[in-house]
């Protein structure tokens, strides 16, 4: 049944489905949303002075919001790094995340990011970015990604789902 505006779709007519020691806390899907947003690169420092024209440059991304989860994907390549200093972030992600939870992000990294086999995104509670870690084979712990491990003109792709705040 769709409701009038605000209401949304109410599941609460299906019996409860959920096995387990789980509980139903809602059954009323009131948000959808797709969209598309401008992914940049920051950091934890400085972050100035990146130029996403020209050879190489991109920014773009999109997403589909479906209650308070958000499943994005995109790709960041700049052709001039400018003045990003400590540990590398993708900025401008559509949504705020939750505050109570943080989220792990899949990341293909081509021949951007050198020295590592794997990078990794996290969003971390309350905030609107990802920061970059990396791993190389047999690493326990990741090392915040730094501008000097990146190579420009390659694209930084990037997919995956995180909890929004609202």
């Amino acid at each position: 049944v769709i409701g009038t505006s605000g209401k949304g779709i109410d599941f609460s007519a299906n019996t409860n489905d959920e096995s387990g020691g789980g509980s139903v806390v809602a059954e009323l899907l009131d948000d959808y949303e797709e969209g598309t947003f401008t992914p940049g690169l920051g950091s934890t420092g400085s972050t100035s002075g990146q130029a996403y024209d020209g050879a190489g440059g991109v920014q773009t991304g999109t997403y589909t919001k479906i209650g308070n989860m958000v499943h994005i994907q995109g790709q960041v390549s700049t052709s001039t790094y400018g003045t990003l200093t400590t540990q590398v972030t993708i900025i401008g992600l559509p949504f705020t995340s939750d505050a109570a939870t943080d989220a792990v992000i899949q990341i293909y990294h081509g021949a951007m990011v050198t020295g590592f086999a794997q990078v990794l995104g996290r969003i971390d509670e309350g905030l609107s970015q990802m920061s970059l870690v990396a791993f190389d084979s047999g690493d326990v712990n990741p090392t915040n990604l730094a501008p000097g491990h990146m190579n420009t003109g390659s694209n930084l792709r990037f997919s995956g789902t995180y909890q929004a705040a609202t």
